[in-house]
């Protein structure tokens, strides 16, 4: 599964296009830049469905996560499509370390900003309406 924030797939616009740094000490000094926003995907397929009958029955959950001591902002622009997910609506249950938040109706193709707070982590559950 492709992470979110690549293009072709649901891609996520960093505001800013924040970097951060830290010195992983591996060995001595080693100093290592990468995105302020990590982010992940991961599709679980109804193993008791075959063909398009398990691309229909299927979730996706797309993991953001601030690894920064500072607010950041991002959008996202998902197209359901390019994960296999074939319906003209999908349920999004945003979900964080308190727990699932209610359940959105978004259509296949959408836009939706995301605001994470400092070493704050946010899911996206996706599936058919």
């Amino acid at each position: 599964m492709h992470n979110p924030i690549t293009a072709g797939r649901a891609s996520c616009r960093e505001l800013g296009q924040k970097n951060i740094t830290a010195d992983w000490q591996w060995r001595g000094v080693w100093p290592v830049t990468d995105r302020a926003v990590q982010a992940g995907a991961w599709l679980a397929r109804n193993d008791k469905s075959h063909g398009q009958d398990a691309r229909a029955s299927s979730r996706l959950a797309l993991i953001f996560v601030n690894v920064t001591s500072g607010t950041l902002s991002l959008d996202l622009d998902f197209k359901g499509k390019d994960y296999g997910l074939d319906a003209s609506e999908l349920r999004l249950i945003p979900r964080t370390e308190l727990g699932p938040a209610e359940p959105v109706i978004v259509p296949l193709t959408f836009r939706r900003s995301i605001r994470l707070e400092p070493f704050e982590a946010v899911a996206f559950e996706l599936a058919r309406s």
